[in-house]
């Protein structure tokens, strides 16, 4: 990424299962802006991978208005995954990172 960006986010409740209904939460909060730019961003913590459904800040009000978690995403390289179609095999998302697995621990 070439610069900062500055995020909103829902935490998923679990990995991979609860994927699909944070973003669903994310996407009734956050009104559609065609410019803006969503993420799904995963990471080991203690051993176990978690999830957030996120979406670039667009407006300085949006954090207050909507309170919701944040985070700065830097600037600079990222490992990313894309899967296709992941709505019709929602399994698809925990298998996509079982190669890299013993990686993230």
């Amino acid at each position: 990424m070439d610069k900062d960006i500055n995020i909103l986010y829902i935490e998923a409740e679990s990995f991979p299962e609860g994927i699909v209904d944070a973003h669903k939460k994310l996407h009734a909060l956050i009104p559609f802006i065609k410019d803006r730019k969503y993420f799904g961003i995963s990471r080991p913590e203690k051993g176990i991978i978690t999830y957030k459904a996120a979406a670039e800040e667009k407006k300085e009000d949006e954090v207050e208005k909507l309170n919701f978690a944040t985070l700065v995403l830097k600037k600079g390289k990222y490992i990313s995954i894309t899967i296709k179609d992941y709505k019709k095999d929602l399994k698809s998302i925990g298998k996509a990172f079982n190669p890299f697995f013993h990686f993230l621990v």
